[in-house]
């Protein structure tokens, strides 16, 4: 029995083959991670004009398939993306603060 994850029946769902792969073909589809604007919308819960501002911004990692003028997006890049946007608690910023403070005393 396949136990699969969210994001990974998102992918099966984008590919849009979902009834007729092959275990072989079901591997090979959940490597990928290549995602269009829609699952990566439903995924993350954001709009198409969030992601598309993103998108013309280059703040998100992205392809686009030639020609079509359509967006791909790999999973792992945008978690990546996002975990990297994390925002300091008021105590990390606090932290980082008196760190600096501390070299500087030292210094002079």
């Amino acid at each position: 029995m396949w136990k699969l994850t969210v994001r990974e029946l998102f992918i099966l769902w984008d590919q849009h083959q979902a009834e007729s792969f092959r275990p072989s073909e079901k591997t090979a589809v959940l490597t990928t991670r290549k995602v269009s604007l829609k699952t990566l919308m439903s995924i993350y819960g954001w709009g198409r004009s969030t992601v598309y501002k993103m998108c013309a911004a280059r703040t998100i990692p992205h392809s686009r398939v030639n020609g079509t003028g359509q967006y791909r997006f790999d999973l792992d890049e945008v978690e990546k993306f996002i975990a990297e946007g994390k925002v300091r608690t008021k105590q990390e910023v606090i932290h980082e603060f008196e760190n600096k403070k501390r070299s500087l005393k030292i210094s002079k």
